[in-house]
C-alpha cells in the first residue's frame, strides 16, 4: 500500500517525511527478516534449512509452473468454486426470462466470463491479487464511463500481480476510494509492452484481505516451507533409493596375482560395462567380486506427514489434495467438508466478485438496469452411486416400516427418483390405493370429492417470488436432509417399534 502523498512546505519537511518513510520501510523489512530467528538472533532456522525469507510473485509463478502438488494447491479452490458457473436471476419465476437475464447470458457467453474469472482466481493465488481488464476501445489510462452497447465491451483479460503493478493509489482521505489503486501498470504478453490503466477499467481480485482492501494472501505463502520440505524428502528419498537399489561392487584383487597397467584398465572397462548393462559377465581371474549390500529406506511416511501439514494449512482435505478420494468410503466426510468450504467461498468471495463485475457492466451501460438480481450456484453436494443406492434402500425400508406402524409412507417413489437418483418422475400411478380409500369408520358420503387442491389455493395467495425462493432453498438442502434422515432413521424406527408394541 502506498504511503499518503503530501506536499511539504520546505526542504526540511521533505527530509523529515523521507526519513519517516525510510523508517517504515526498514521496520517492514526487519519484520520480514525476523522469520526463522531463534535464540535471539543466534540461530537462523530459515538459513539453516534453506528457506527463502522474501517471496515474490515470480517465485510463486515459477513453482506453480513446475506442476505437482503446487499446481493442485493453487487450482483446487478455484476449480471447485467456479465449476458449472453461477446463475444470475432477476425474476425467480422459472418460466420468465427478463431482458437483463437474457443480456447477461449473451454477454457472459460471448466473453467466456466463467472461464476468465476462474483464471483470474488462479492468478490471484500466485500473488496478493490479480485484475480483470475490461477491454474497450478508449484510452487505457482514462476513466471508463459509458459504452453505447454491450458489443463495445470487447474482452475480459486476467493479469496476475506480477504483470499488473499498482502504479498509484488514492491518497486523499476525503475520497471514498482512499487507499485503493488509482492507476495500474499492465504488462501485455511476451512483448513486455507496458501501459498505464485507469482503475475504472479493471476489477480488482483479492482473497484473504486483512489489513487493507487491496493486498490478499498468496495461496502458496503459508505452505512454502512445507513445499521445500516435501521436495527434500521426495527428491532426496528418490535419489537415495536409486543409489541403494544398486549399491555397487567391491573388487578384491588377489595380492599374489600380478597385473600390469593394461590388465587393470581392461578389468575396469569390464566392470564399467557390467555396471551399465552392456555386458552381463566378467572375467575374474585373481579378482573376487563382492556385491555391496544396503537397505532401501522408505520415505513415504515422512512425505505423508508433510502433505498432512499442507492439507491442514490450506484447508484442503488430504484425500481431495492428493486426488485419492474417489471410491473410498472413508472420504465421504472429507468430501462433505470440502463442499461446505466451497459453498462458504462462493458466498464470501465468488458472489461479491461476480456482483462487482456485473455492477461495473451495468454502470457502463453494457447491461440493462435490473430491479435487483441474485447470484446463485447449482447444488454441489452430489452423491456417488454407492451412496445413492444406500439412501434409496434406506428410504424404501423406512417407508415399509412406517407403513406397517402408521399405515402411511414417508416419501413417494417419484420423490426418491427425483431427489436421490436424479431421474425423471414416473407416470402417476396409484401405488398406495389403500391410502386413497376411506377408513372403515368413515362415511363415504362425507369424503371430500372436490378436485381442487388446497395447496393450490394457498399458493394462489402467495407471491410467486416467495414460492420460487422457498423452492430454491428446498432444492439446495435436499441432499443434506436425506443424509440426516438416513443417519437418524434407526433411532426413529426403534421409537416407532416401541410405540407399535
Amino acid at each position: 500500500m502506498a504511503l499518503p502523498v503530501t506536499t511539504p512546505t520546505n526542504g526540511r519537511g521533505r527530509l523529515r517525511r523521507g526519513l519517516h518513510a525510510l523508517s517504515l520501510a526498514l521496520d517492514r523489512y526487519n519484520m520480514r527478516t525476523q522469520a526463522g530467528l531463534t535464540y535471539g538472533t543466534d540461530r537462523d532456522l530459515y538459513a539453516t534449512l534453506g528457506y527463502k525469507t522474501k517471496l515474490e510473485p515470480k517465485d510463486y509463478r515459477e513453482r506453480y509452473e513446475r506442476g505437482g502438488i503446487t499446481e493442485r494447491i493453487v487450482e483446487a479452490y478455484p476449480g471447485g468454486t467456479w465449476s458449472g458457473g453461477a446463475t444470475i436471476v432477476e425474476d425467480p419465476k422459472p418460466d420468465v426470462d427478463t431482458p437483463f437475464e437474457l443480456a447477461v447470458v449473451e454477454l457472459f457467453k460471448r466473453l467466456d466470463v466463467w472461464s476468465i474469472v476462474q483464471r483470474a482466481d488462479i492468478l490471484a493465488g500466485l500473488g496478493r491479487y490479480s485484475v480483470l481488464l475490461i477491454g474497450e476501445a478508449g484510452k487505457l489510462n482514462t476513466e471508463l464511463k459509458r459504452v453505447t452497447s454491450a458489443d463495445k465491451v470487447l474482452y475480459l483479460t486476467p493479469y496476475s500481480e506480477e504483470f499488473a503493478k499498482i502504479e498509484k493509489s488514492v491518497s486523499s482521505t476525503s475520497d471514498p476510494r482512499f487507499g485503493l489503486p488509482e492507476l495500474y501498470t499492465l504488462t501485455f504478453g511476451d512483448t513486455k509492452l507496458n501501459r498505464k490503466v485507469h482503475h475504472s477499467r479493471v476489477i480488482h481480485v483479492a482473497e484473504g484481505l486483512l489489513t487493507n482492501d487491496v493486498m490478499g494472501k498468496p495461496r502458496l505463502r503459508a505452505v512454502w516451507n512445507y513445499l521445500d520440505d516435501l521436495e527434500k524428502i521426495v527428491g532426496g528419498g528418490s535419489e537415495a533409493a536409486w543409489k541403494r537399489a544398486d549399491p555397487g561392487i567391491q573388487a578384491d584383487l588377489d595380492p599374489d596375482v600380478e597385473m600390469d597397467t593394461d590388465d587393470e584398465a581392461a578389468l575396469e572397462d569390464e566392470i564399467d560395462e557390467y555396471m551399465h548393462g552392456l555386458r552381463r559377465f566378467m572375467r575374474t581371474r585373481g579378482v573376487n567380486l563382492n556385491m555391496l549390500q544396503t537397505q532401501v529406506a522408505a520415505f513415504g511416511g515422512n512425505a505423508t506427514a508433510v502433505l498432512q501439514l499442507i492439507s491442514a494449512t490450506t484447508g484442503i482435505p488430504h484425500r481431495i489434495l492428493t486426488g485419492s478420494e474417489r471410491g473410498e468410503l472413508a472420504s465421504t466426510q472429507d468430501r462433505n467438508n470440502w463442499n461446505d468450504r466451497i459453498t462458504e467461498r462462493r458466498r464470501d468471495f465468488a458472489i461479491p466478485l461476480v456482483s462487482a463485475l456485473i455492477d461495473k457492466l451495468i454502470a457502463i451501460n453494457a447491461l440493462p438496469e435490473p430491479s435487483e438480481y441474485e447470484v446463485t450456484w447449482p447444488e454441489i453436494e452430489e452423491l456417488d452411486e454407492s451412496e445413492k443406492a444406500t439412501v434409496t434402500a434406506t428410504l424404501a425400508g423406512a417407508n415399509q416400516k412406517q407403513k406397517a406402524a402408521e399405515g402411511v409412507i414417508i416419501v413417494t417413489g417419484n420423490e426418491i427418483r427425483e431427489s436421490v437418483l436424479g431421474l425423471e418422475p414416473l407416470a402417476e400411478v396409484v401405488d398406495d390405493a389403500d391410502d386413497a380409500l376411506p377408513e372403515d369408520d368413515e362415511d363415504p358420503d362425507e369424503i371430500d370429492t372436490d378436485d381442487t387442491d388446497d395447496t393450490t389455493d394457498m399458493r394462489a395467495d402467495r407471491d410467486p417470488s416467495e414460492i420460487g425462493a422457498v423452492q430454491r432453498v428446498a432444492d439446495k438442502h435436499r441432499l443434506k436432509v436425506a443424509r440426516s434422515f438416513v443417519s437418524h432413521w434407526d433411532e426413529v424406527a426403534e421409537v416407532l417399534g416401541e410405540k407399535k408394541n
